[in-house]
């Protein structure tokens, strides 16, 4: 399949809920796409932050977060993590392109080439891998994606690894209008 300048081995879509979605919906016109249920697995938000990362202020802020932010937080991060794992199971792709739904390609480009490649000004709406930093990152976050969100804990895993995460703006339009959830 050739879609924005690179061929793409395979696209795989998760949609965790059943609200409609007109992004989702017009992928499936669009490409040939394999379905990944998400983790029926429910979601406990009841954790203890590491007593290493206590100092850390982003660890306190999301701890202190409703249980209502808990909830999405976490569900977002546990989905992730499945979908990622999900990939590197059942493709050998060398670079894997995580595109959130609320994320539009608007521009052809090249393949990445570091390990790590942002396609938005930050956060998590599309986001390049090369397969064994992602490996390295899932591996590395074992023990801490229920304590902050999963962008801020790319950011440790980025620092303490000495990624530099190069941000290719004007790639990818971000389409969504408000936060996925408010309290």
């Amino acid at each position: 399949m050739q879609h924005h300048g690179f061929s793409m081995d395979a696209v795989y879509v998760m949609k965790s809920n059943d609200a409609p979605h007109p992004v989702y919906d017009a992928s499936l016109r669009e490409f040939q796409f394999r379905k990944v249920e998400p983790p029926n697995v429910p979601v406990n938000i009841q954790y203890t932050p590491n007593p290493a990362r206590l100092d850390d202020s982003q660890v306190q802020v999301a701890f202190a977060d409703s249980p209502h932010q808990k909830t999405w937080r976490i569900s977002e991060a546990r989905d992730w993590r499945y979908l990622m794992e999900y990939i590197l199971k059942t493709t050998k792709a060398k670079f894997i392109i995580f595109n959130q739904d609320d994320g539009e390609w608007i521009t052809q480009f090249s393949l990445p080439t570091d390990p790590i490649t942002n396609r938005w000004t930050g956060g998590m709406v599309s986001i390049a891998f090369e397969r064994t930093t992602l490996r390295k990152f899932l591996d590395w976050i074992e023990d801490r994606w229920k304590e902050k969100p999963i962008d801020w804990t790319l950011d440790d895993f980025a620092r303490e690894f000495g990624y530099k995460v190069p941000h290719l703006v004007g790639t990818v339009r971000h389409i969504g209008q408000v936060r996925s959830i408010e309290d």
